[in-house]
């Protein structure tokens, strides 16, 4: 079997719910939340990978190996709390977000 995963990406927000200086604490008293933020449509693990190949421009050393304990068959990305709290909803196909990464690390770290 193939994992699949929606790519998703974990940050801490701070949407504005709260201020230090006693502003809104969120409905729970958090005064952070985790979102993820990911296209809430997963990927089969090989797509992502050749397509992230394709916008390096360069092959993958892959070790395929049975599952490991922790694996998870299928993930993705729940934008639900994203789209509630913020009225955003990620839409960027995996290739365009992979290759506009890509050409961002190459241009930051320098790399060809």
């Amino acid at each position: 079997k193939q994992e699949i995963r929606d790519d998703l990406l974990q940050r801490r927000l701070s949407p504005g719910q709260f201020s230090a200086r006693g502003g809104r604490i969120g409905e729970n008293g958090d005064r952070y939340k985790v979102y993820n933020i990911g296209n809430n449509k997963p990927e089969k693990r090989m797509y992502f990978i050749e397509t992230l190949e394709k916008a390096i421009g360069r092959t993958a050393k892959k070790e395929f190996l049975p599952m490991q304990a922790g694996d998870v068959y299928q993930t993705y990305a729940d934008v639900s709390d994203l789209t509630r709290d913020f009225g955003f909803k990620p839409s960027t196909p995996i290739e365009e977000g992979l290759a506009r990464f890509a050409a961002w690390y190459k241009e930051y770290y320098h790399v060809d």
